[in-house]
């Protein structure tokens, strides 16, 4: 679990680029807890101002987030493949058993 790190705020950074924890929740419609969790153990970059308070900066949240969704998608392309590989084995196995049940059956004509 990344551990968390607040850091001061970079110099010139815009302020219309900074956003408070809560404020970026209501915005997000979210609870609060959610982006205190994402701090805390997914590791959301935060910040502090003048040694106080968690801060956020829209570009490091839209950098995590599309970090975050490419991770979302290739672990459900790995699950898929997965998905489609036993199915595979398990149409096979099926195949083979319908060939070894026809031989049986043709035996018991004779």
């Amino acid at each position: 679990m990344p551990e968390m790190v607040l850091t001061p705020i970079p110099e010139g950074t815009d302020e219309s680029d900074v956003v408070k924890p809560v404020a970026l929740a209501k915005e997000l419609e979210i609870r609060p807890q959610i982006v205190y969790g994402w701090i805390r153990n997914s590791g959301l970059p935060a910040h502090t101002k003048d040694g106080e308070g968690r801060y956020i900066l829209r570009s490091e949240f839209a950098e995590w987030q599309t970090q975050k969704e490419e991770k979302k998608a290739e672990r459900e392309r790995k699950k898929a493949e997965k998905a489609e590989k036993e199915a595979a084995k398990a149409a096979e196995k099926e195949a083979a058993g319908e060939s070894d049940d026809s031989e049986d059956e043709d035996d018991d004509e004779v």
